[in-house]
């Protein structure tokens, strides 16, 4: 029986009637690569590369000792050895565009392993906030299905016996409105996301970038998201000895995102204005002010790919610890929230049944 591949995974001998269903109900059989085992993967080829072993006999070492994500392995083993860029061969892990661009540009400066490493330490901490993210929602947000059932229960049993009465407690209109409030809501977020992703669809990159980091809360994370990485790529390009010009042509060539090929063509325009890389970095929200200053000082100095390297590391912990401190801070936020909640449908329970207790004294 034969086995296939495809650039997910692989097709684990489907047989006939597999084959048949998949051709009925158009079934991915497609194996999605955990975030985990994404970084644990890039990892290694990191760990490889580190040690002294070319890409393709990391590749072939892999292939000896991974079993479960054997088959991406073959495939971006097999794709090698066709002649592929190294940055194709990484869409088999899955790894989102950022990452591949990151790939793309180490072909150029050459620090592979290097930006694996920096590419594994993104993952891991990406998916360390993410499960603390879900550490803090889960509690509240149990807590809430728990309540919002309780005054769904209560508006269907409760307030039918207090409309009997001909009382008009704000408390009775709390337990009328407040699932209707929240459904209302749940839809209106449904509906922004969905609108949001429609109007953003035939924007530019860099219309999308300047708005992302316009958003309150998370703006600033974003921005400095986008300056670290800049600089870090753009670092290492300068201490391989290109010119800002030249960077700007790998920035427009294959591998790259949308938004690095559009900065391309913004700075080519910049530069036949007689416009400096600086002065045209000003122009772009999503990048700090900060970073024209380190551009000039590191031009002047003529240490620029140095400065920007450190600058990015900098960046880079600086946004992990306002990373941390936002958690920290929106946990007891949100507790509070449901405390309050609590008190609301307590009081919302209890007050109608005092207020009948007192007419009845």
């Amino acid at each position: 029986m034969k086995q296939e591949l495809d650039g997910n995974g692989c097709w684990e001998k489907l047989g006939q009637g597999g084959r048949l269903l998949k051709k009925l109900f158009k079934m991915n059989f497609s194996m999605r690569i955990k975030l985990n085992e994404q970084q644990r993967l890039v990892q290694l080829l990191a760990d490889l590369l580190a040690f002294g072993l070319s890409i393709q006999d990391s590749l072939h070492f892999l292939i000896k000792i991974e079993i479960k994500n054997n088959c991406s392995i073959q495939k971006m083993e097999q794709d090698l050895s066709e002649g592929r860029y190294v940055y194709q061969i990484f869409a088999h892990l899955q790894l989102s565009p950022i990452y591949i661009a990151q790939i793309s540009l180490a072909d150029v400066h050459g620090d592979l392993s290097g930006t694996l490493g920096n590419i594994a330490k993104q993952l891991d901490m990406w998916q360390k906030q993410r499960k603390k993210l879900w550490k803090i929602l889960l509690y509240p947000l149990t807590l809430f299905c728990i309540l919002l059932s309780v005054v769904m229960g209560m508006n269907y049993f409760l307030l039918p016996q207090l409309r009997l009465t001909g009382q008009k407690s704000p408390a009775i209109y709390f337990l009328r409105y407040m699932p209707i409030v929240t459904f209302g809501l749940v839809i209106l977020v449904v509906l922004g996301v969905a609108s949001g992703k429609i109007y953003l669809r035939n924007k530019t990159a860099l219309y999308q970038a300047n708005l992302f980091v316009s958003v309150p809360l998370i703006g600033g994370y974003a921005q400095m998201y986008y300056t670290s990485f800049f600089a870090l790529e753009w670092g290492k390009l300068l201490l391989q000895g290109l010119e800002l010009k030249e960077i700007v042509e790998i920035m427009s060539g294959e591998g790259t995102t949308r938004l690095m090929k559009e900065m391309a063509n913004e700075l080519r325009k910049g530069f036949e204005e007689g416009k400096s890389i600086a002065d045209k970095i000003q122009e772009w929200p999503f990048l700090l002010k900060g970073f024209k200053q380190v551009i000039e000082q590191g031009e002047v100095k003529g240490i620029l790919g140095k400065e920007m390297v450190f600058y990015a590391e900098q960046l880079s912990k600086n946004l992990l610890e306002k990373v941390q401190y936002f958690f920290n801070l929106f946990q007891p936020f949100l507790f509070l929230l449901i405390a309050i909640l609590i008190i609301s449908v307590y009081g919302s329970l209890l007050l109608p049944i005092y207020n009948e207790m007192e007419r009845l004294i």
